[in-house]
């Protein structure tokens, strides 16, 4: 009888050990997020950003910003670029291998560079919406009824 009450109280305590490892959670990379294009890291504040660029293997992943940041008190003196002045912020010509065309936007001597954004519509992220999104919609929906 001693038998199975030792068993029983070790069976209790493997998986209390279980669920413990299990619900062990890892600290959250900047802001939060994964870095998956669903779940990106988020971004809050400068030091997510000074973060951001120190860890070249997190270039390629997705990220959002989650807060108007000021870098202002920056002056790009640390070894991390060089300043610009306003008027260069607005060129596109001052951001060497930034990618125009699919990730950043600039109306030239307006505005700063700013992300992209994808339409909620856009189902396939051609940066379109139309039949086609519509059509992967249906054939998505159809599926699932």
């Amino acid at each position: 009888m001693s038998g199975t009450r030792i068993s029983s109280l070790l069976d209790k305590i493997t998986i209390l050990v279980i669920i413990c490892c299990f619900s062990i959670s890892t600290p959250a990379k900047y802001g939060g997020g994964m870095g998956e294009p669903n779940d990106p890291y988020l971004i809050r504040d400068a030091n997510h950003m000074q973060a951001i660029g120190e860890n070249a293997n997190d270039w390629d992943k997705h990220f959002k910003l989650m807060a108007d940041i000021d870098l202002s008190c920056y002056d790009g003196q640390d070894g991390y670029g060089e300043s610009l002045t306003d008027a260069e912020m607005k060129q596109q010509a001052s951001f060497i291998d930034w990618d125009f065309v699919h990730t950043w936007n600039i109306a030239e001597n307006q505005i700063y560079p700013y992300l992209r954004t994808v339409s909620p519509g856009d189902i396939n992220k051609d940066r379109i919406t139309n039949f086609l999104d519509m059509s992967i919609l249906c054939n998505q929906w159809l599926k699932e009824s």
